[in-house]
């Protein structure tokens, strides 16, 4: 329970290192604020808050801060993990 009582946002917790992280952070007792572009992929992570996000959209990210900060006081940590592959 090292995170016990800390707030989390993960970008990118879907798949992969972001999905990992959030699954850990969440087993550590943080409160983890989970998101993710792919609705179907995010639905399937064990978090208590899970919120569809496109990075690339400003009004977006401002949409999320917002309700951190409104909802939870602020945030604690932030993980960066969604990525963008150009083909």
């Amino acid at each position: 329970m090292r995170l016990k009582g800390k707030v989390s946002i993960i970008t990118g917790a879907g798949q992969g290192i972001g999905r990992a992280t959030a699954i850990k952070f969440a087993t550590e007792g943080a409160k983890v604020l989970a998101t993710d572009i792919n609705e179907r992929k995010l639905a399937a992570v064990a978090c208590r808050q899970r919120y569809l996000l496109d990075v690339r959209s400003t009004a977006a990210v401002d949409g999320v801060a917002r309700v951190v900060t409104e909802e939870y006081g602020g945030l604690d940590i932030l993980v960066n993990c969604a990525g963008f592959v150009h083909h």
